[in-house]
């Protein structure tokens, strides 16, 4: 196995840049983590609607629980966001539990969703000159004529 510090002149790395890249490498396991944040997804004594969700402590159980989720957004310290989903089995039905997991999923990550909508679609419609939008319009309107 070659040693790093032998690497061939074509590739001039730095001694300097080998230990940044260690020193960053390092950082990232002690990085700090997002809140976490957790509820549950339950029906009423007859499993029908109404639906609620509230606020759960660790391991804790309802009665009635369809999920329950745990996010963690930490988005602004590592760059991920974590949701875990827990669906209870128990005399529900597939469909009350795939809208129970759709529900807490859609309810926590909308912000993300709305943030990369966002970014994406923010940068088309801003300069001089012709834009992607003015393009799209344009194709539309000339095509329906």
């Amino acid at each position: 196995i070659p040693s790093l510090l032998s690497i061939p002149s074509r590739y001039p790395m730095k001694p300097l840049f080998l230990i940044l890249l260690l020193f960053a490498i390092s950082q990232c396991r002690s990085v700090k983590r997002g809140a976490i944040v957790e509820y549950n997804f339950c029906t009423d004594r007859n499993g029908s609607s109404p639906y609620f969700f509230k606020l759960s402590s660790a391991n804790e159980k309802f009665e009635f629980d369809v999920a329950k989720i745990q996010y963690i957004n930490a988005i602004n310290s590592t760059g991920w966001a974590s949701v875990d989903i827990e669906i209870s089995s128990e005399g529900m039905p597939e469909w009350q539990q795939a809208y129970a997991a759709g529900f807490l999923e859609g309810r926590f990550t909308r912000h993300l969703i709305s943030d990369h909508a966002y970014n994406i679609v923010s940068h088309y419609c801003k300069g001089a000159g012709h834009t992607v939008i003015e393009y799209s319009t344009s194709f539309f309107v000339n095509s329906n004529s």
